[in-house]
């Protein structure tokens, strides 16, 4: 070839800048969460929660005012102190009013934004663009993805993780620079994702393990473990420790104490613990069957697989401890996986739900990077191409996002919603009948909710605002003596709710007393 030739081709030859592939792949995984969840934008808002959060929450009905703000920074709605949620809230009120879809779409846009950052954060971690986009892609179109997306009421999820990997990015930025502005950019991310939702508590466990790996800042000059290393990160991670344990203080405020909700840690909480986390990995896998349950552990049956779910899990713990000098990001995965799921594990009993999909929101990030950099280690062990490793990893994305286009479906109003959640879980699904109950009240069929809410009493008797749901069921048919006996029995821990029950008990009396009842007294 002349060089004349040779110069022509050069010529013709396409120019990708250096920043071209990562800005393809972020588009791609913005496109990829665009495919699956655009469907959403028609949804409506559903009974569990959104109606509360959104439509019939007076902190955001009136849109993005300083008073609103105000309120939000200082007061407590819903049970949490998180403002920056709220204030998202009051944003898409201003904007686009109290269009549901309108609020579905920017779930849509959080989620890919944060897709896209979750892949740029990795890629600088670990200098690997291709595993990078892999880890970010299998974590969005993962299937237990579409809760935290679908479900208008965990726009907490899609802003604590955005602030999550933004605090975790300054961590690297301060480790390679050394300069304190990216420790006050950390601080702030971490408060911003505190004011979004409580699991931020998790961050400081985070960045210790980030520093044990790609960071490999617990090794001295030799590569073995520093004990005075050790000690100079974790009181590197002091600003952040201290305010995980403020938030805790607040969390447990706001839902124990000040909400009467039952805490406590024992043996059937270990059990639990056990028993959900192996859900996780069974649900990362293979994603079907119920959700939003609470584990229901009191048998012998279920507390033997208790414990040999306990034993699975050590063994897979103490294997990973054994790799962690060969394969040091197997441990870093799966420590991330335990760690960063524990507040939500169930060891410590706190309201209704001991598993959900949404829980492994954050937790995944840790797991797939595991297994990204696993398949990777193994091809290399066994001498095969790396570009073999692209095809079962394309094939994985495209089943995941099909599943969770499919599961997103569910989610486009309550009755959809709460029938299928019923159907999966066999009918014995407490949450989903009460909520199919409310629906029933809210479409006038009075008789409908009885039916559901009487099924509610077969599987949990003591399930939170059943009386209270009854009797005001029960109200509506006229049926007021059988009302008063159920209102009489409600037990609402909450001030909120007890004011509730007690307005309510008002107006069934005073409809008793219009039909000439009076109440029996005692001889």
């Amino acid at each position: 070839m002349t060089r004349a030739k040779e110069k022509s081709k050069k010529a013709t030859a396409p120019y990708l800048p250096p920043w071209a592939p990562a800005a393809l792949c972020a588009i791609a995984l913005a496109v990829l969460a665009a495919l699956i969840y655009w469907q959403t934008f028609s949804f409506a808002f559903v009974s569990l929660d959104d109606i509360d959060y959104v439509p019939r929450n007076p902190l955001v009905q009136d849109g993005l005012t300083l008073e609103s703000i105000k309120a939000a920074l200082t007061s407590r709605h819903q049970n949490f102190w998180i403002p920056a949620t709220w204030i998202s809230y009051m944003a898409d009120m201003e904007l686009w009013g109290g269009d549901a879809g309108a609020f579905h779409r920017t779930n849509v846009i959080l989620f890919a934004f944060g897709a896209s950052l979750l892949f740029f954060f990795l890629r600088e971690l670990t200098g690997s663009t291709p595993k990078s986009f892999f880890i970010a892609a299998l974590w969005a179109s993962h299937p237990l993805r579409v809760e935290s997306v679908a479900w208008v009421t965990e726009r907490k999820d899609l802003l604590v993780g955005i602030f999550f990997i933004l605090a975790l990015w300054s961590h690297l930025k301060w480790v390679a620079s050394r300069r304190y502005k990216w420790q006050a950019a950390l601080f702030c991310f971490a408060l911003l994702g505190f004011m979004s939702k409580p699991i931020m508590v998790v961050l400081p466990v985070a960045l210790l393990l980030l520093d044990f790996w790609p960071l490999g800042r617990f090794s001295g000059e030799e590569g073995v473990f520093s004990l005075k290393k050790a000690k100079g990160l974790l009181v590197e991670k002091i600003p952040a420790i201290s305010l995980s344990a403020l938030f805790v203080g607040v969390t447990i405020y706001t839902q124990i104490f000040k909400n009467s909700l039952p805490s406590k840690t024992d043996a059937y909480n270990l059990a639990v613990a056990a028993t959900s986390y192996m859900r996780y990995i069974e649900r990362t896998l293979w994603p079907a069957g119920a959700f939003m349950e609470k584990a229901q552990m009191r048998t012998a049956e279920a507390a033997f697989y208790a414990a040999l779910f306990a034993v699975v899990l050590a063994a897979i713990t103490w294997g990973a401890w054994r790799a962690r000098k060969n394969a040091p990001e197997l441990m870093f995965g799966w420590l991330w996986f335990v760690l960063v799921l524990l507040p939500n594990s169930g060891i410590v009993s706190i309201g209704l739900q001991t598993y959900s999909d949404r829980f492994a929101f954050l937790p995944h990030i840790g797991l797939f990077t595991a297994l990204v950099f696993g398949a990777e280690r193994l091809a290399r062990r066994l001498r095969l191409d790396l570009r073999l490793l692209a095809a079962p990893a394309a094939i994985t994305i495209i089943i995941f996002s099909i599943v969770s286009f499919r599961m997103a479906g569910y989610w486009k109003d309550s009755v959809t919603l709460f029938t299928h959640m019923d159907e999966v879980s066999g009918g014995t699904n407490a949450m989903a009948k009460n909520s199919l109950a409310t629906e029933c009240m809210e479409r006038g069929d009075n008789w409908g909710a009885v039916r559901y809410l009487n099924e509610v009493e077969k599987i949990q008797p003591y399930y939170p605002y059943l009386k209270y749901n009854m009797a005001l069921a029960l109200h509506q048919l006229g049926r007021d003596e059988e009302a008063l006996r159920q209102i009489n029995q409600d037990a609402c821990p909450q001030a909120k709710d007890k004011s509730q029950s007690i307005a309510l008990r008002a107006e069934i009396l005073e409809s008793l007393r219009q039909k000439g009842w009076r109440p029996q007294t005692k001889r």
